[in-house]
């Protein structure tokens, strides 16, 4: 196969390829289109295409230039270009922002043939026919009426090119399938080589289903596989039993609060599967707020009544440093130390902090994944909080590093019915849930606005109580392609209406774009309280535990998701106070899909709420890292999945699996940048 710099990328190219994680050729073969528009017929003008994206067959007659002040950067201007096309007796308008360069070309095409492609507005007031920044106008018409594909964004290289150099790299495809061809037809798949070929160049939406059923099947056969494995390779009895449950239950007496009775019963079945010898390999599931971290440190704290170690592993720095102060001030109290451990240490604190677990000074270990790399004195229990990540594998290294059958416990923040939860995770794993929330917990009262007024005055009345807020925005910034009549706020222009709204109050913005180091101390002033208004991308959507927050407001709450928006809700009502989250949206037609984050705070019905609305595109469109990727595919084919999960535990007893993870491994470490 050849390499990316053989398909025609250069240095710039490459490293901006690298930002979006593509390092070599299979990876940006799995760099699937996110959008495709089926051009493949074209028709005539008509209202009943009202909202739908279309291609017509048209005379190209007005072309115009105007240009404004820019809403978004000062001193300069914001071409808009006006076109109208002739089909008939109808006229279609078209208006495209920021794009000077289009001007400059189709201006010679007055009264010539052009093919148009886009989502077409019917005006009944009007009676006429619009597109708003048409994704498609051109003079090659034969060679445009076809299903065209979308990439996202990548700095500096055009979807052409992208398609070019993925056609080049399916001309040279030599990988072998590692399906035999009479079990691929046995199931109904298309070859690997052929999936990567509908996926970019689909003929028509039949292609598409194909592409993408053999897709979704190889991730989750590959899944299935490793769930096998660990289930084969865990021995079901441990060495780490209870001797002791003196300070669990002091630690359980000093909470300010009852725990409630899912809770207990949680603690109990754990208690019970360790008196009986078993070795404990639990999913803990609940919604946000129901004490999932409560349980986890009363399954810690029985490991170190009994002499051993535990570790917690947290998926940001922020949560695993929340996670270290909460419980070093409860074992600290006990006469236990507890070490914190993060990537970016000193070397000699660092040192230390591992000579002592290593000589088991240390009974608690808390950190990010750099926990993997301690050497343990006695490890008897791993503790993951995915926080909804589901990394059901990542902890497989430091569970094998230790022996005599180490306890896991994994808490998963979303929540996943109980059935589908045992089809996804492995056959030795129990499944509890806490599916109640603590008695002190008042319920996030969750609204729909489309006015800045009515926010603004609920706002200054909880900032004037001493309470804290989020504001979240799903975009950074806007750019040139974004259509600027979508009426969606950026991160930058929410900062300047806030700031100028509330003079009197500290604000402070996070993004992806900020630095680990300033997301942490800005998120640590936060917590402390010294910032009043916290404005983000969705980035503070885990991780982030400020009892003091009574509200958050969610611009274009109809561009997320509902568990998303579930999750992102569950920032607030942590403390004692009512809390309130606040949907912002402008479309009416989708307030019906937001209504059910109004209807229920209960993630259960949530979640599967947000599985009906997905569709496969969603899931094998995007490039996604980690384990939740495969969750989020077997959430999607329950069904599928456990077909898959029968011809997994075959593959692994006959050792058939080694090719499909050779392969994963060849493509993962092959042609790397």
């Amino acid at each position: 196969m050849l390499s990316l710099e053989e398909l025609g990328y250069k240095e710039k190219k490459l490293e901006a390829l690298e930002k979006k994680d593509i390092h070599n050729t299979m990876d940006l073969l799995s760099f699937y289109p996110r959008q495709y528009y089926d051009f493949s017929q074209t028709v005539s003008l008509s209202k009943d295409y009202h909202k739908k994206h279309i291609a017509i067959i048209g005379k190209l007659k007005k072309v115009e230039l105007t240009d404004k002040p820019h809403p978004q950067i000062p001193n300069q201007k914001l071409f808009i270009v006006k076109a109208s096309v002739v089909q008939g007796d109808k006229y279609l308008n078209l208006v495209w922002f920021g794009q000077y360069y289009l001007y400059k070309q189709i201006q010679y095409w007055k009264d010539k043939d052009v093919i148009v492609g886009g989502e077409l507005e019917y005006s009944e007031t009007y009676n006429n026919y619009s597109m708003n920044s048409p994704f498609l106008i051109s003079r090659d018409i034969i060679g445009n009426t076809r299903v065209h594909t979308v990439y996202s964004d990548i700095k500096g290289i055009s979807d052409e090119f992208i398609s070019k150099t993925v056609r080049m790299a399916l001309d040279n495809y030599d990988v072998p399938d590692y399906l035999e061809e009479c079990l691929r037809k046995k199931l109904g798949l298309i070859t690997q080589k052929e999936a990567y070929e509908y996926m970019h160049f689909p003929k028509d939406e039949e292609n598409l289903k194909k592409a993408q059923k053999r897709l979704v099947f190889d991730e989750l056969l590959y899944f299935a596989t490793q769930l096998e494995k660990i289930t084969l390779d865990m021995p079901v009895g441990s060495a780490y039993g209870i001797k002791s449950l003196a300070n669990t239950s002091k630690y359980i007496s000093s909470l300010p609060y009852s725990l409630t009775g899912a809770q207990k019963n949680v603690l109990g079945e754990i208690k019970k599967q360790l008196l009986d010898g078993k070795r404990i390999n639990a999913l803990v599931q609940g919604d946000v707020g129901c004490g999932k971290t409560t349980v986890a440190f009363a399954c810690m704290m029985m490991m170190a009544d009994s002499g051993y170690q535990s570790v917690l592993m947290a998926p940001t720095l922020v949560l695993a440093k929340q996670h270290y102060e909460e419980l070093n001030k409860i074992a600290s109290e006990l006469g236990y130390k507890v070490a914190f451990l993060a990537g970016k240490q000193k070397a000699k604190e660092k040192r230390e902090l591992l000579n002592g677990i290593k000589d088991g000074t240390y009974q608690f270990i808390v950190g990010t994944h750099s926990v993997i790399t301690a050497e343990y004195n006695n490890l008897a229990m791993v503790v993951e909080d995915e926080e909804h990540k589901f990394g059901v594998l990542q902890r497989e290294a430091l569970v094998k590093s230790g022996q005599n059958g180490i306890h896991t416990v994994t808490m998963s923040a979303t929540p996943i019915p109980r059935s589908l939860a045992m089809t996804i995770y492995s056959r030795n794993t129990s499944i509890f849930t806490i599916d109640e929330l603590p008695a002190n917990r008042l319920p996030v009262k969750t609204v729909i606005k489309n006015d800045d007024t009515s926010v603004f005055r609920g706002l200054h009345m909880e900032l004037n109580h001493g309470r804290q807020a989020y504001v979240v925005c799903s975009l950074i910034e806007h750019s040139e392609n974004t259509n600027l009549m979508q009426n969606v706020m950026s991160v930058k222009q929410i900062e300047a209406i806030y700031r100028n709204e509330f003079p009197d109050n500290t604000i402070a913005v996070i993004t992806g774009r900020t630095s680990k180091e300033d997301m942490e101390k800005t998120l640590d002033e936060f917590t402390k309280g010294d910032i009043d208004i916290l404005i983000s991308t969705s980035v503070i959507e885990v991780g982030v535990n400020v009892p003091n927050a009574s509200v958050i407001v969610i611009n274009n709450a109809e561009r997320f998701g509902l568990s998303q928006l579930h999750q992102l809700r569950g920032r607030v009502g942590r403390g004692r106070y009512q809390s309130y989250c606040i949907l912002k949206s402008d479309d009416a037609e989708d307030n019906a899909r937001l209504e059910a984050m109004v209807r229920t705070n209960n993630g259960f019905e949530i979640a599967e709420a947000d599985l009906q609305n997905r569709g496969a595109g969603d899931i094998i469109g995007t490039k996604q890292t980690g384990n939740d990727k495969y969750v989020e595919m077997a959430l999607k084919y329950p069904k599928m999945f456990e077909s898959i999960k029968k011809i997994a535990v075959n593959m692994v007893l006959d050792g058939s699996y080694v090719k499909l993870w050779e392969q994963k491994q060849k493509c993962n470490e092959s042609e790397e940048v």
